[in-house]
This record gives C-alpha cells, sequence and structure tokens, in this order.
C-alpha cells in the first residue's frame, strides 16, 4: 500500500511538472542584471514588478550574480521598481511583455538616498535571452486592423496571416466555393492545418486531434488580449507539430471597468446588383456582442466575459426535384416516357410483375390496378408535394423548389483570476460556442430528410494554478477541457408524427426509432 501510495504521489508530481512545461508558453518572463555606477554586480537588491492594470506585484531579489527573473507573467505592460540602501530608486515603466516572451530589463542603480528616484522610460528592444523568434500579435492590432467577414464569422486566427512566412486563401469556412482558410493555411511552408493551436496554455484540437483547425477557436477577436505565432526557431516547449504553434491568451479583468460593444453589418440594401442578375441576391449578415471586465476586489480578484452572435441567411436556394403527377399518385403512368429526337413522345411500359406482360391483373397499359397498392404504398403518396411543373409529359425534374437555412451561432465565456496570496496565483477559463442550421430539405419533411438541424458544439475549460516556491524555483500546473462535438439534434415529432413506424405498418422495425421516418 505504501509503494502504491509513493507511485500516486510520483504521478502527480510528473504532471504537475508536465503542465508547468507547456503552459509557460502563455506566460512571460522578466529578467535583468542589476549593477553600480562602475558596472560592478549589485547583490540583495529588492525588485518589485507590478502589473499596472490589475496592480498585482511580484517581489525578488537579485542574487550573488546580481541576476534577477520574474517567470510566469500575464500578457501586458509592467513596471520594474529596484531599491537598495545608499542608491536612488530606479523605475522603469511601459515595460510591455507579450505571450510566451522574455523581456530583458537591466537596472543601472546610481549612488543616492532611496527617496531619489531615477525614471526610466524607454523599452528594451534587444532579445538576448532566447532563441525566439516568434511573431507577436498585440491586442491593439487585433482590435484595431478590419477583418473582411463573408459568410463567415470573424476569428483571431485570421491575424496569423500578418506573420511572415503565413500563407493562406478564402474564408475561414467552406460555405463558399474555393479552398477556405482552414485548409490552405500554411506556415513556413509546412503541410497545411499543421500548426498547433493553444489557448491559454493548453491546445484545442478537433475531436479527432486533428490539428490547425481554425474553427476549433470559437472566440471573437474583442476577447483576445494577444497572440504569438512561433514559425521558425522555436523554443523546446513548443514543437507538437511541424506546422508551428500560435498561442492565444484570453483577456482578464483589471483594476479599471472596461468593455466593448460591436456589431458588424452586410446587407443586400447596400449591395449593388450582380450584372448577370435582374435583382440584388437577398443576402443579410449581423455580428453583435460585447466584452465587459472589471474588479470583484482591487488587487486581488478580476473577472473578464464576452458574447458574440453571428446570424446569416444568404436568401434562398433554389433546386429541382422529381415527384410523381396527381395522375401518378392515382396509378396512371401513361404520361411515363421521354421525347426523341423528332420531339416525339415515347412511353416507357410497365410490366406487371405476376405476368412478365405489359398486361396483366396489377398493371395493363400502363396503368396500374388500385388493388394492387401496397398499404404502407398509400400512405406515403399524399405526402409528396404536388409538381410546380404541370406541363404534359412532365414527370422528371418537375418540381421546383426554394429553401432558407439560416445560420446562427452564439458565443459566450468568462474568465476570472485570483491572487491568493504573493506566492498563488490562479485563473479560471470558460468558453462556450453553439453553431446551429435548421436543415431544410428541398422536398418537404418527412420525404425530403433534413428538418432536424445541425449542430456544431465547443466547450473549452481551463484552471491555471501558479505557484512561486522561491524567486528561481516556481511552477504552473495546467488543467484543460476541450470538447468537440457535431451532429443532428434529436426530434420529438418529425414530420408532424411521433411514431412512423406504427402509422406506416411497417414490421420488423424499433419502435424506439419510428419518429424518425423510414431512417432505420
Amino acid at each position: 500500500m505504501s509503494q502504491l501510495k509513493h507511485l500516486l504521489l510520483a504521478l502527480i508530481g510528473l504532471l504537475l511538472l508536465a503542465g508547468s512545461a507547456w503552459a509557460q508558453v502563455s506566460r512571460g518572463t522578466i529578467t535583468g542584471t542589476v549593477t553600480d555606477p562602475s558596472g560592478a554586480v549589485v547583490p540583495g537588491v529588492a525588485i518589485t514588478v507590478r502589473n499596472t492594470a490589475t496592480g498585482v506585484t511580484n517581489n525578488v531579489t537579485s542574487n550573488s550574480s546580481g541576476n534577477y527573473t520574474v517567470p510566469l507573467l500575464p500578457a501586458g505592460t509592467y513596471s520594474v521598481t529596484a531599491e537598495k540602501t545608499g542608491f536612488r530608486t530606479y523605475v522603469h515603466s511601459n515595460v510591455i511583455v507579450p505571450v510566451g516572451e522574455t523581456v530583458r530589463v537591466d537596472v543601472a542603480m546610481t549612488l543616492g538616498a532611496t527617496t531619489q528616484t531615477v525614471q526610466v522610460t524607454a523599452a528594451p528592444l534587444l532579445k538576448r535571452d532566447s532563441s525566439d523568434l516568434g511573431t507577436t500579435i498585440t491586442s491593439r492590432e487585433v482590435e484595431e486592423l478590419p477583418l473582411t467577414s463573408f459568410g463567415d464569422q470573424r476569428t483571431p486566427a485570421t491575424f496569423m496571416q500578418l506573420v511572415p512566412g503565413v500563407t493562406g486563401r478564402g474564408p475561414s469556412n467552406n460555405n463558399f466555393a474555393g479552398m477556405s482558410r482552414t485548409m490552405s493555411t500554411s506556415v513556413s511552408g509546412s503541410a497545411v492545418s499543421s500548426t498547433t493551436l493553444m489557448l491559454d496554455g493548453a491546445d484545442i484540437p478537433t475531436s479527432n486531434e486533428f490539428e490547425g483547425d481554425l474553427r476549433a477557436l470559437q472566440i471573437p477577436p474583442d476577447a483576445i488580449q494577444e497572440f504569438k505565432l512561433e514559425a521558425i526557431m522555436a523554443p523546446a516547449e513548443y514543437g507538437r507539430t511541424g506546422g508551428g504553434t500560435a498561442s492565444f491568451v484570453v483577456k482578464s479583468g483589471t483594476n479599471q471597468i472596461h468593455g466593448t460593444a460591436f456589431e458588424f453589418l452586410r446587407n443586400d440594401a447596400l449591395n449593388a446588383r450582380n450584372f448577370f442578375q435582374p435583382d440584388v441576391t437577398p443576402y443579410k449578415q449581423n455580428e453583435f456582442g460585447a466584452t465587459a471586465g472589471g474588479p470583484i476586489k482591487k488587487d486581488k480578484a478580476f473577472i473578464f466575459g464576452w458574447y458574440d452572435g453571428f446570424r446569416l441567411s444568404e436568401g434562398v436556394s433554389t433546386g429541382l426535384a422529381t415527384v410523381p403527377t396527381e395522375a401518378m399518385k392515382q396509378g396512371d403512368f401513361t404520361d411515363f416516357g421521354t421525347t426523341n429526337s423528332a420531339g416525339q413522345f415515347v412511353q416507357t411500359p410497365l410490366y406487371d410483375p405476376t405476368t412478365h406482360t405489359t398486361c396483366g391483373p396489377a398493371i395493363c397499359n400502363n396503368i396500374v390496378n388500385p388493388n394492387a397498392f401496397d398499404p404502407v404504398s398509400k400512405k406515403i403518396l399524399p405526402l409528396f408535394p404536388s409538381p410546380t411543373n404541370t406541363s404534359p409529359f412532365a414527370v422528371v425534374n418537375n418540381y421546383t423548389a426554394s429553401v432558407v437555412n439560416p445560420e446562427q451561432i452564439n458565443q459566450w465565456g468568462l474568465k476570472g483570476d485570483y491572487i491568493i496570496d504573493e506566492k498563488n496565483r490562479l485563473s479560471v477559463l470558460y468558453d462556450y460556442g453553439n453553431n446551429t442550421t435548421p436543415n431544410n430539405p428541398l422536398i418537404p419533411v418527412p420525404l425530403g430528410g433534413g428538418g432536424q438541424p445541425s449542430y456544431n458544439k465547443t466547450r473549452n475549460a481551463r484552471i491555471n494554478y501558479n505557484l512561486i516556491l522561491r524567486p528561481n524555483l516556481v511552477n504552473q500546473a495546467t488543467l484543460a477541457y476541450n470538447f468537440w462535438g457535431s451532429g443532428l439534434n434529436a426530434v420529438s415529432s418529425y414530420g408532424g408524427r411521433s411514431d412512423w413506424v406504427s402509422y406506416l405498418g411497417l414490421k420488423g422495425f424499433s419502435p424506439n426509432v419510428g419518429s424518425e421516418f423510414l431512417k432505420s
């Protein structure tokens, strides 16, 4: 029993270490060296790194070599303060820490009283502490750069194409002709759809572990703090796939209440007529929503949330189908045939299945004896719509219909951050996405199929726990949950009936599938 207990503890420890190694890709680091006016290193300097938006501080002390490091910092703007007796207080403000990057802030102390302050505002430009060549897309770029959206919802994954070496074309889905970005985005010449997508420190693949599917990221750009794309020369914590890694970080609440509201509209009222069409094609597309964040308790607990809705109606889709004529429903198939090259109608003969001749007790001269109708057929025939083309001998492609299948997407999410104490930090994220389409068929339900709304659902949850054991020993554990589901919503009454098996009188079918009309 003791050995089993030790084994379980070891496994838990390994999971925590694995989580910390993988999750650090969504966090940043500030590091540097403290020196005096002569250039000698200064140990024992109190370093305070403060997030200017949340007020959360991290305190470390420079070591015997004058070095300091503050890891696991959420992306944001920070100030670095250095204090030691005999030196002026050093303050470096506006230090921007991008997602997953190490920022060097060297501290040059000057002699004087601690009540005197040396203020530095210049941002460090040179990266000396990492082989990282990734590109960071900041929240300002995400919010201010325009996104074209024709037939698809806006997604922050579109901004991947701002990075050198990334190619892709078309919309982000397959609603329109041509290759979509989902199947054409390539990073640094790698295979398409091979880029790892990460959300707040954990992978977001599809249900079959397929990487690089842009539809897995069900979050509006307005909710993204920033993201970083590792295209080449990625550090060791990346590298799950050969197509680069795009790490997205969701915004957090701050000490100031902040939020946005948005509406993006495309409408046929604003469109010109296509040259080859007599009228403007009906088209209505709306994307709307809001974000909001703020403090629950100042400098301690914060919350951020969002909602994004998308509605698309492309007017109508027109098609042709073949349905029986009113005469055929009565058994009269005298108009069943083809037209020859001379434009003359040639009847196609029907044979009686009992005599194998064109005239028998069941069928004679293309007329079916009403007594030969199967009882199931008698109940199915009235379900057929009447032909829209009633011209003589119009028995093929004689039904035209127009259907509308509007698309509806709803997305929302919440993120909470809690500063337990100086050494313990907790972050929780939940993201919800749901895409539905009514699935209306060309031939009305139940004969045409459809009528059962299709859906595509995503659920993502993250729990990040940061533990600072010592200034040079930290751990971040991430627990992640991803769900991707798609299919058809079950209906209790299909085509107006709840039990088609009993109504039609079918034998040998399970009654629990009777509502789906012969689908069994």
